[in-house]
């Protein structure tokens, strides 16, 4: 799958049988999570590329169940390891719920096992919370020099938990609450998985020196009382797809909002020689043929999740594979003889616009579709 996400942000990995079996029998394991680029697992010191970095964990899940953190790099289940050819929501499809299995992941640089039972999607808790509940650490994002490898430097709001335990503008988050923040979407995961009054420990660089400060952290309503119904904190633009995912252009300058959304979805038929040119942009392989009949095919966003369905008039061995904006396979389901209709989950992020490209190939037959999301 994807990575970000982030927020979502995070994302959520869930898994849906095809509709003539039975969903409440699909495995559910409920987590957000971003699938990590190359250069961020590595720098994590991940030997597997392809596990998803968990964001947030879904309350009364089969994850939270596992005791499953945020942080938690995720790279098999039983004898299955991700790859290249098979994220964890392919291996997640594997199972059914009520059936147990071992979690393989990272934990802070170390490899563990989590037992788990999967559940199913009904179990779930939903985990809107209003700006009253939302914990807020009350910082913004500065352009960062070309030399600094990791980490985010920061501007202080006024009134904010950051400023109470001391930190200043400029500062440079290195870590919270122990773990390593290499980006903006790890500060706001790492954020999000706190309550108001949780403690909250950053360490950070000030002038060279090595800092570390701690305290309760407030709730954005306590920060900004004034303006509790709407977040809205200008920055200055910085490069980067994960600055992208959270900062929405205004003018000549950017701002962070927490409301961004999609709300508009575009599908379009992908051609082959279309295909082609994508081929050659994102070095991937779509063939675009467009000799594959699909019917009543829709994608829709329900809450955070987007409901990929569509119906496969004839029988064959069917693929289907979903490819980001940078040519990065996210998702991928083999059905092996199938025809019918189809209905899965898949773990596009709801509050980042982008383009995806999505190919159904089914007995030498293929038909391609790029996806386009628009936000407010």
């Amino acid at each position: 799958m994807k990575y970000f996400t982030m927020l979502l942000a995070g994302l959520l990995w869930a898994s849906c049988l095809p509709a003539q079996a039975t969903t409440q029998k699909a495995a559910f394991l409920g987590i957000y999570s971003e699938q990590l680029s190359g250069e961020k697992a590595r720098k994590l010191g991940f030997d597997n590329l392809y596990g998803s970095y968990v964001t947030r964990v879904i309350e009364n899940s089969a994850a939270e169940r596992a005791a499953v953190q945020p942080f938690d790099y995720i790279y098999g289940i039983d004898e299955y390891r991700t790859g290249k050819e098979q994220s964890l929501t392919q291996i997640i499809h594997k199972y059914k719920s009520g059936q147990s299995a071992t979690l393989h992941l990272y934990r802070k640089d170390k490899k563990r096992t989590l037992p788990a039972t999967f559940g199913t999607r009904s179990e779930r808790k939903s985990q809107e919370r209003d700006k009253c509940k939302d914990p807020f650490l009350g910082i913004s994002a500065t352009k960062t020099s070309e030399n600094e490898q990791e980490g985010v430097t920061v501007k202080i709001i006024d009134n904010s938990t950051a400023r109470a335990i001391g930190m200043e503008d400029g500062d440079h988050i290195v870590a919270i609450n122990g773990f390593r923040m290499l980006d903006w979407q790890d500060i706001s995961a790492a954020i999000h998985a706190l309550k108001p009054g949780d403690q909250i420990t950053v360490e950070f660089l000030r002038d060279g020196r090595k800092m570390k400060e701690s305290g309760p952290i407030k709730s954005y309503c306590e920060t900004k009382p004034e303006e509790a119904v709407k977040m809205e904190i200008e920055v200055a633009p910085m490069p980067g797809e994960w600055f992208d995912r959270y900062f929405k252009k205004s003018g000549e300058e950017t701002a962070i909002t927490g409301e961004t959304r999609v709300t508009a979805i575009k599908v379009e038929d992908i051609g082959p020689d279309e295909a082609g040119q994508v081929n050659r942009d994102k070095g991937i392989n779509l063939k675009g043929a467009g000799n594959l009949s699909i019917e009543d095919f829709s994608l829709e966003l329900d809450g955070e999740e987007f409901e990929l369905e569509f119906t496969l008039p004839n029988n064959g061995a069917t693929n289907i594979r979903i490819y980001n904006e940078a040519g990065r396979l996210i998702y991928q389901y083999d059905l092996g003889e199938f025809s019918g209709e189809f209905r899965d989950e898949v773990n596009l992020p709801a509050n980042k616009p982008g383009s995806f490209y999505l190919e159904v190939e089914q007995g030498g037959k293929s038909a391609a579709k790029k996806i386009v999301l628009f936000s407010n």
